[in-house]
């Protein structure tokens, strides 16, 4: 909503229902599980300690999706106090 933000991210889904982070600046990755139920794409989080890589919280988000056109996912978080909105597009 606020015009085009460069990230220095791209996020990869899978059809294994594993998505991929890839930060380009870090070069890392961060791995994660998505599924959907009742037209909801729900994504799971997890958060690690950095120090001890224990496991500080699992927190899956609820996602309403749109597939604009052939290359363009329109993301819609479903919580009524935050209301994110996130178009993803295909690059090849």
């Amino acid at each position: 909503m606020f015009g085009p933000v460069n990230y220095n991210e791209y996020i990869e889904y899978l059809p294994d229902s594993i998505y991929l982070v890839h930060n380009i600046q870090e070069d890392s990755v961060y791995k994660g599980k998505y599924w959907i139920a009742d037209s909801i794409l729900y994504k799971r989080y997890v958060y690690l300690d950095q120090n001890t890589d224990a496991t500080l919280l699992v927190d899956i988000l609820p996602y309403k999706f749109e597939f604009k056109d052939i290359n363009t996912l329109e993301l819609n978080l479903q919580f009524p106090a935050l209301n994110p909105y996130s178009r993803y597009k295909r690059i090849n």
